[in-house]
């Protein structure tokens, strides 16, 4: 207590703060949570931000700088190779490094010099253009597949689980290949952008990069991702960012819906999934070979929907989960997140990215099942859900967690901790400070 009353003995000064996100829904919707909180403690944040989840930073009042046009996201997102379990993280970081001049161009117009910075996991040019100009960054990550840890090794596909029960020094040896491919992929490429900056070259992509900065946030409580002893030293552990007040209104046809069919299985895939019509066939047969009402939620199914199925293009998963009997999903961390808050059973059906190693941790913890989206099938799934609503033992393990008192990150404590970190820190001068 002593150190949070230094803190806010100290915040009287408003910090200007840059919040940018490189990702899906759920790597935008954190960074978001995390600018309110600031806001709160009154600290002037605003955004980079793909104009696709502007709605999310409008609706909490929060300004932001759009980061390329709507239809360049919308193009890169339907490539279905981003989903592929093998090479869709490369081709999401190679994404990552093509929107480079974009991310700068949105720097440059967002306004004067921050004072601080903030990014996701992929925030990587951001974090260059500050530390060109000598601001002090801070990482957050919300999934824990983040962290190449040999002690509560990442599932990184159907397939590597086996690499939870090796020996640890080849457990370490593993992530140390890993470390390796993710420079042989970036490395060159990003030094080359670093050096037009006046920027020294990273040695490590993964140590430098995606670890770097004065501090680093990872939005998951311990008993989903155990704190591990490689993690960096300056490592804060947070619970989930989930919304807090009175979740917004559903839209009045999904609510008639809920009302004459109550407790559905709600299906989704992805806020940045246009790939789902495979899905969208699964959950359709599998749904009605349960017997169960179920809501689609995301891109339009093929054809019509029978009288116990409605499709929703968005709706607000706070508000939706309390009204649902179950989820099935593909494993993003901002889906999983709400569920277990909602006390849902999940079936989660991962395919590429975070999504294994979030599916495998949701079975660890006895809060609902997996199928992986390669062997998928309309009668395996229909299987795994018919186990799943039956289960009197995931029930209870899902009411249980949705009660833990440390389920939820503390907007005043996160926003504390950024306060601390940056007075901790000593700004560099500007390496430059035009034309970057």
């Amino acid at each position: 207590m002593l150190r949070e009353s230094k803190a806010l003995s100290q915040s009287s000064t408003s910090l200007s703060i840059l919040l940018a996100p490189f990702g899906s829904e759920g790597d935008v919707y954190p960074l978001v949570w995390a600018a309110k909180a600031l806001a709160a403690r009154g600290h002037r944040p605003r955004m980079l931000l793909s104009p696709h989840y502007s709605r999310l930073a409008e609706a909490a009042g929060v300004p932001w700088t759009p980061v390329g046009r709507e239809e360049d996201f919308e193009a890169m997102v339907r490539d279905v190779g981003f989903w592929h379990p093998l090479s869709g993280p490369a081709r999401v970081m190679q994404a990552m490094v093509d929107t480079f001049p974009e991310f700068l161009r949105a720097w440059h117009a967002s306004g004067p010099r921050p004072d601080l910075v903030v990014i996701s996991s992929l925030g990587l040019a951001v974090a260059c253009a500050a530390e060109a100009e000598g601001v002090p960054r801070l990482t957050i990550h919300m999934q824990p597949a983040v962290f190449l840890s040999s002690g509560d090794c990442p599932v990184f596909a159907h397939g590597t689980r086996w690499l939870v029960r090796l020996p640890s020094p080849l457990k370490r040896l593993t992530m140390h290949v890993i470390s390796s491919l993710l420079d042989r992929l970036l490395r060159r490429r990003l030094n080359t952008m670093r050096a037009s900056m006046h920027l020294p070259p990273w040695r490590s992509v993964y140590s430098q990069g995606l670890m770097g900065g004065q501090g680093i946030g990872l939005m998951a409580p311990s008993w989903f991702a155990p704190a591990q002893p490689g993690w960096p030293p300056s490592t804060r552990q947070f619970g989930f960012p989930l919304p807090d007040g009175t979740p917004p209104d559903l839209n009045p046809a999904l609510e008639d819906f809920l009302n004459k069919h109550p407790s559905p299985v709600v299906w989704t895939h992805g806020s940045a999934n246009f790939d789902t019509s495979r899905y969208w066939g699964w959950a359709i047969r599998a749904s009605l070979d349960a017997g169960v009402p179920f809501v689609l939620v995301g891109p339009s199914p093929p054809g019509e929907l029978p009288p116990s199925g409605f499709h929703t293009r968005h709706a607000p998963f706070d508000a939706l989960f309390p009204r649902a009997g179950a989820v099935a999903h593909h494993g993003g961390i901002g889906t999983t997140a709400k569920a277990i808050a909602a006390g849902l059973p999940q079936l989660v059906i991962p395919r590429a990215h975070d999504q294994p190693d979030n599916a495998s941790r949701v079975e660890r913890l006895g809060l609902g099942l997996q199928v992986p989206y390669p062997f998928g099938s309309a009668s395996r799934t229909f299987r795994a859900l018919r186990q799943l609503l039956a289960s009197a033992d995931i029930q209870k393990k899902c009411s249980q967690t949705r009660n833990r008192p440390d389920i939820a990150a503390d907007p005043a404590t996160f926003a504390v901790w950024v306060e601390e970190t940056f007075m901790g820190t000593n700004p560099a001068e500007p390496v430059l400070r035009a034309g970057l």
